[in-house]
């Protein structure tokens, strides 16, 4: 049976069943398991390491699938299950998308214009409900009305609402061009099938066979010249690679940036809006407050997202302010966490707030989708910093990784995590300071760390084998520069990681033997293959590292 028939379905199964698609590291894993795999295998072939593919992401998905089929699912029985639920299948059959604003569906390419002056919407999601956003509404009319702007991106985290003001801002705009034409990248089309499904909705003439993508566009680029069209293209970040730095298209979909080249740089009377969590990187050569060519970043609501709250009945509204904060008013985190608040807590904000876990549920899935984009540099950086809980100079963050990199890499990934607005930018005294300013995001992160390492020393202490080791070598959790970070560190890093120590050898001298264990395991490898694990080890034993001594092990490695 073909694989990619089944994990098409397999995929459309998770995000009927629970709003999103599979993640690439669970694809990695089905895959593997399908082809009879072990996870070692797995590993050696990716950029995960073992114990995240075995003690993480495997157990995760065998759960996930077996609430979608409703029976047991294992590394073992997948693909017999997976083949004998799939048994009549010939061909990928995709069911119908019910995912939220954020994930649309794909382009319709059976339609067909009936009326010059329709709207063409395809398979736009209806938003029956808007908030706020009054500003950014008056910003994009402006730009594609009054300064007749040719290429707009519009980006924001996921779950920000681009998607719900990209189809609010279609229908106030709609009488302003001859047609609104909205699509989805959702399903990843090539540039040439869009570019094709473009022409024949408006001209509803067929594409000759074997067309070059530089004659579609030349074919497309009259008609826009010729009429005035406002194209909307949601979940751009479809065509975007992932594992890189931010904006980089991925393999075979380059096309899209002459696409875009072309609708920014050549003279039109339409408009494109690039909807995305992320503009591709050539946008800051051609945008401009005064271009044709500019981006709007969207933030979250303000007073705004009280509607939200609201309209599920939450109690003590004096305290609706630090719940929006906190959440940095993603309207998407505030309905997920608003339910939750209302299911658990009755409703009380106050008692949700008084508690210290502010990450569960859908909000580590999106998450999850964010982080698993980052280049390994950048989710390094992101870590270190979630470590430091406090802004940091660029040198120090340097100093901190294990593998020297040079200036030039360090600040092209910083400007992609500043571009996802992931970390944070200051000045103090003339130092130009890096951190992590949004509570979920930090809470995340050190969640993320805190797993992996646990995962990592209870594979350490079955297999005793130095490739098991990851972050447990390559970040150091616990050192003396500040009495006060100590102890943050001791709270957050520390403790939980020794607590869930303590759960899986259910006794503290138990776990104690098997970290001494590890220790003497480490004590004739190579400095750089040990890394910092084994200050690691010793700190969960109940030692630090000053300043000074972790400035020497850097020496010694």
């Amino acid at each position: 049976m073909n694989f990619e028939a089944v994990i098409n379905n397999v995929n459309q199964a998770v995000l009927s069943h629970v709003g999103r698609a599979l993640k690439p590291v669970e694809r990695l894993v089905l895959q593997g398991a399908w082809q009879a795999k072990t996870y070692e295998q797995m590993a050696e072939e990716c950029q995960y390491s073992l114990a995240y593919i075995k003690q993480v992401t495997g157990p995760r998905l065998w759960k996930l699938l077996s609430q979608v089929y409703s029976q047991k699912v294992s590394k073992k029985n997948v693909r017999v299950l997976l083949e004998r639920h799939y048994s009549e299948l010939r061909e990928p059959t995709f069911a119908a998308d019910p995912s939220p604003v954020e994930m649309a569906p794909s382009v319709d390419f059976a339609l067909e214009l009936q009326d010059q002056t329709q709207a063409l919407w395809g398979n736009a999601p209806e938003v029956s409900v808007f908030h706020g956003r009054v500003q950014e509404l008056a910003t994009l009319k402006q730009w594609l009305v009054t300064d007749h702007c040719r290429l707009v991106a519009l980006t924001g985290g996921a779950g920000i609402g681009k998607t719900a003001l990209s189809v609010r801002c279609g229908h106030l705009l709609q009488d302003q061009f001859d047609a609104v034409i909205w699509r989805s990248l959702h399903q990843s089309p090539s540039v040439s099938d869009f570019v094709n499904d473009l022409l024949q909705s408006i001209t509803q003439q067929s594409v000759e066979a074997g067309e070059s993508l530089d004659h579609q566009l030349s074919r497309l680029m009259a008609v826009l010249r010729q009429h005035r069209y406002l194209i909307i293209l949601d979940a751009g970040t479809a065509i975007l690679q992932e594992g890189y730095l931010a904006g980089q298209y991925r393999d075979g979909y380059e096309g899209y940036g002459q696409f875009l080249e072309r609708i920014g740089q050549q003279r039109h009377q339409s408009a494109v809006v690039f909807v995305s969590n992320e503009k591709p990187s050539e946008f800051d050569r051609w945008e401009g407050d005064t271009l044709p060519v500019r981006s709007l970043r969207l933030k979250g609501l303000k007073s705004d997202a009280e509607e939200l709250l609201k309209e599920r009945n939450l109690s003590h509204p004096e305290k609706w302010d630090d719940l929006i904060r906190l959440y940095r008013g993603n309207p998407l985190a505030l309905k997920i966490v608003a339910t939750m608040v209302k299911n658990i807590f009755g409703g009380d904000v106050s008692a949700f707030l008084g508690q210290q876990t502010i990450v569960f549920g859908d909000l580590n899935d999106i998450l999850d989708e964010q982080f698993e984009r980052l280049s390994a540099l950048e989710q390094e950086l992101l870590y270190w910093l979630a470590i430091e809980g406090q802004p940091i100079p660029l040198e120090k963050l340097q100093a901190n990784l294990l593998s020297p990199i040079s200036t030039g890499e360090l600040f092209e990934a910083l400007g992609s995590l500043l571009r996802r607005e992931l970390i944070d930018r200051s000045a103090d005294a003339g130092d130009i300071l890096f951190s992590i300013e949004q509570p979920v995001v930090s809470h995340y992160v050190l969640g993320r760390l805190i797993d992996q390492i646990y995962a990592e020393i209870e594979a350490e202490s079955q297999t005793l084998k130095i490739e098991t080791l990851d972050l447990l070598r390559s970040h150091l959790i616990g050192f003396e520069d500040d009495p006060t970070q100590t102890k943050q560190q001791q709270r957050f890093i520390q403790q939980p990681i020794q607590d869930k120590l303590y759960r899986l050898f259910r006794d503290e001298s138990v776990m104690e033997t098997q970290l001494v264990a590890i220790l003497a395991f480490l004590e004739d490898k190579p400095s750089l293959a040990v890394g910092y694990a084994r200050n690691n080890l010793q700190i969960l034993l109940g030692a630090t590292l000053t300043f000074e001594a972790r400035n020497e092990l850097r020496r010694q490695i």
